[in-house]
């Protein structure tokens, strides 16, 4: 799966954006991660590889501005410590 198609396929975690295939890793990271399953998670993790993921998510809630709410960061920061190596 091409990150083209799962944007077209989660569509959804993007329903503010006039047209989601136009957005950076930044965006599509945060919003898979706020409103995606493990499932999702996963097949992202498969599109872009784990430690990609992880430095986004280490940047993004390093930043003024967290879109992350406290059990999300704790949980993921744990889940790519250990998957993403």
């Amino acid at each position: 799966m091409s990150i083209n198609q799962f944007i077209n396929k989660n569509k959804q975690f993007w329903w503010y954006v006039k047209n989601p295939l136009k957005l950076d890793e930044n965006s599509i990271v945060e919003g898979t991660v706020k409103y995606g399953d493990m499932k999702e998670i996963r097949q992202l993790v498969h599109i872009l590889g784990a430690p990609k993921i992880a430095r986004i998510f280490s940047s993004q809630i390093k930043a003024k501005r967290v879109n992350y709410d406290a059990k999300t960061i704790n949980y993921f920061q744990k889940y790519f410590k250990r998957y993403a190596k």
